[in-house]
């Protein structure tokens, strides 16, 4: 008896410390991923209703599927958080527009982020007073809102910028192969310092592109050219930009909180050419170009971009006004605007001129209104203008590339294709509206004295123009005469 009693003690024993084994069914259901378990429930939801009674509480008791609820799929709308999210970050002043056309992700134009995701979360957070956590804002940002490169902006090609920083790095690099380098290196900033007072001429050569006689190309060819040291003095031009770029944002600011300011900021496109979706290779057509000039308006509850187009790719002043007189047009008559701010870069062909100066005096006097014209630093003109014309290039393009059997040939066949399909402003303009312009310009105007010098040139309605070197420094009287 005693020998059947431990016997038995001991299978019990054994019993006790053994697993528990699983059924087959139940370890593959376990094994399953979360999205494959949940295609394996909507495919057994689906047909419930062929299962025998006791079935469903069944599988809930064995597997934890619950077949009695019923499955709404997530909606593909986006929830306001989201959109809160993106118009925020979409916004000038959270992020820019990258100026490359060729720089797009998700068919969006490429928009670089103007501080850290970190930063603009608690901004967020500030404006809105929405409480989000930082891991969930981060998921909601736009793909093409991105953490901008060193050289992804796309900068100016600024000749006075360029070369001393291009000879000051081949200097450094050859500190180490030649000694003697060492030794001017660390002379140079008193050689430059004594250099300040001097007043001289200097001669050097440069390449340039001229025109052959008898044929339309270019050729690169060494120019002589005699300037005076003045001319190398980058103090003056660093400061020149900084003094630009600060009037600038100020406008923006001042049309943002101004009810009675509207600022818009302008440039040329290099013209687009229009190549047929079905050309032969190799074969001879004649090229026919759009021009576009393209800009960016800011007003206080309202912001948009405009593009204006035209066959004729003259951009010459009058071309620049005939191509935003519509626009001005709408911002003086139907917004009421009192003082229109207008900054471009500053080539004295397209924009710093007499034209410019003598038709901001014009329309100042006929609408009773305050004209003023910021120049930024030549060579550093590049900007949201910029953006928008690749916007439209990229826009043409597509037009191109989705109807392959369409011939176009205008400016006005690109209109009606787009037009419905962007938030842009489009405007088309011709050799009769050029025309038009240049018969308001006196024959006889001449060349206000100074005018290569001016970075900023205000007209008043009471007729009296004045200019500025500097928008810091203060302004001077100008006169025209014709």
């Amino acid at each position: 008896m005693k020998q059947l009693k431990s016997s038995s003690q001991s299978t019990n024993e054994d019993s006790l410390h053994e697993t528990p084994t699983s059924s087959p069914t139940k370890l593959l259901i376990s094994s399953l991923s979360p999205p494959a378990k949940k295609r394996a429930t909507l495919r057994m939801m689906n047909r419930k209703e062929g299962l025998q009674r006791g079935t469903i509480s069944s599988i809930r008791r064995k597997f934890g599927i619950n077949l009695s609820n019923t499955y709404s799929p997530p909606s593909s709308t986006p929830s306001q958080l989201e959109e809160a999210i993106q118009d925020f970050m979409c916004r000038d002043d959270v992020s820019k527009l990258c100026p490359d056309k060729k720089k797009q992700i998700n068919h969006h134009q490429i928009r670089y982020r103007l501080n850290h995701l970190t930063v603009l979360h608690q901004q967020f957070e500030t404006e809105t007073k929405i409480d989000v956590d930082y891991h969930t804002f981060r998921r909601y940002v736009p793909s093409f809102i991105v953490k901008p490169k060193v050289d992804g902006w796309g900068t100016c090609l600024c000749i006075c910028c360029l070369n001393p920083q291009i000879k000051l790095d081949k200097l450094n690099q050859l500190v180490s192969t030649k000694p003697i380098i060492k030794q001017l290196l660390n002379s140079m900033p008193v050689d430059l310092n004594e250099l300040k007072g001097e007043n001289f001429s200097v001669t050097y050569n440069e390449w340039q592109k001229i025109k052959t006689p008898g044929s339309s190309s270019t050729v690169s060819k060494k120019v002589p050219l005699v300037v005076t040291i003045e001319d190398f003095n980058l103090e003056q031009h660093l400061e020149r930009i900084h003094q630009q770029f600060k009037a600038a944002k100020q406008a923006k600011i001042d049309a943002q909180q101004s009810d009675d300011t509207a600022t818009m900021q302008i440039d040329w496109a290099e013209n687009y050419c229009i190549r047929q979706a079905q050309e032969e290779k190799g074969a001879y057509y004649f090229e026919n170009h759009v021009s576009l000039h393209s800009g960016y308006v800011w007003l206080k509850n309202n912001a948009f971009s405009f593009c204006s187009m035209s066959n004729c790719t003259n951009h010459m002043a009058e071309a620049a006004w005939c191509s935003i007189k519509d626009l001005l047009d709408y911002l003086i008559n139907d917004q009421q605007k009192k003082q229109i701010n207008i900054i471009s870069d500053s080539p004295s062909s397209q924009y710093r001129n007499k034209t410019t100066i003598y038709m901001l005096n014009r329309y100042a006097t006929k609408h009773n209104i305050t004209m003023r014209w910021i120049f930024l630093e030549c060579g550093h003109g590049k900007g949201v203008a910029d953006a928008i014309s690749a916007q439209m290039k990229r826009k043409m393009d597509e037009c191109i590339s989705f109807n392959p059997t369409k011939s176009y040939e205008k400016s006005l066949d690109f209109v009606r294709e787009i037009q419905n399909s962007t938030s842009i402003k489009l405007f088309i303009y011709d050799q009769s509206h050029i025309d038009e312009i240049k018969k308001q310009i006196p024959r006889t105007l001449q060349t206000v004295k100074g005018t290569a010098e001016f970075h900023e040139v205000i007209a008043e309605p009471t007729g009296l123009v004045f200019g500025k070197k500097t928008s810091d420094q203060p302004q001077v009287k100008l006169t025209l005469r014709f």
